[in-house]
């Protein structure tokens, strides 16, 4: 089974494509998030297509990385404008687009790489995969530290997404602090 997490119409449509070519075997899942979805956010991988068994890095950075999947890439990428704009290291954003079987490849890469790695996610973070990629970098003995930001586990008020967002602390600034130490 795989479980595609699309950031934006673009990323839906080649998934939707990917999901009924002869390439795939046994079921997949598509996550549409709530609200309605940017058209595009982040530019095609090289060559003109996105590449459909794993993530993608959208942003090269160096020292620490924002890892989301579906609608948190595009708070990732406020993040990383963030950091841009306040002369802070810039750091990687990656897109996980799918998040079974997730892509210990490139998140091995992130590991090895970086300082610090922050997964953000618009879901709950006790079991999610924030939680699966603390944990394989623990059994890796990975150096890197991972910081999870997304909906704890409590009642969150009914409300716009970008408020919800707010009220758990999924902002720009928010991802920034747990790189500079103010969070």
């Amino acid at each position: 089974m795989k479980i595609f997490a699309p950031r934006d119409e673009t990323d839906l449509e080649s998934m939707i494509n990917y999901a009924g070519s002869d390439e795939i075997k046994g079921p997949i899942i598509i996550r549409y998030p709530r609200g309605n979805a940017l058209q595009s956010i982040a530019p095609l991988s090289e060559g003109g297509a996105r590449r459909m068994m794993g993530a993608e890095i959208i942003h090269e950075g160096s020292e620490w990385a924002i890892i989301g999947y579906g609608p948190s890439v595009s708070v990732a990428i406020e993040a990383m404008e963030t950091a841009k704009s306040k002369n802070i290291t810039v750091p990687t954003v990656v897109d996980l687009r799918i998040l079974k079987p997730l892509d210990y490849v490139t998140i091995d890469r992130i590991l090895m790489e970086n300082s610090m790695a922050v997964v953000v996610e618009d879901s709950y973070t006790a079991g999610g995969i924030g939680e699966a990629i603390a944990a394989h970098a623990d059994e890796t003995a990975s150096s890197c530290r991972v910081r999870m930001i997304g909906v704890a586990s409590k009642f969150i008020p009914h409300a716009a997404v970008k408020r919800q967002w707010e009220l758990c602390g999924l902002t720009a600034e928010n991802i920034v602090s747990c790189y500079t130490g103010q969070k």
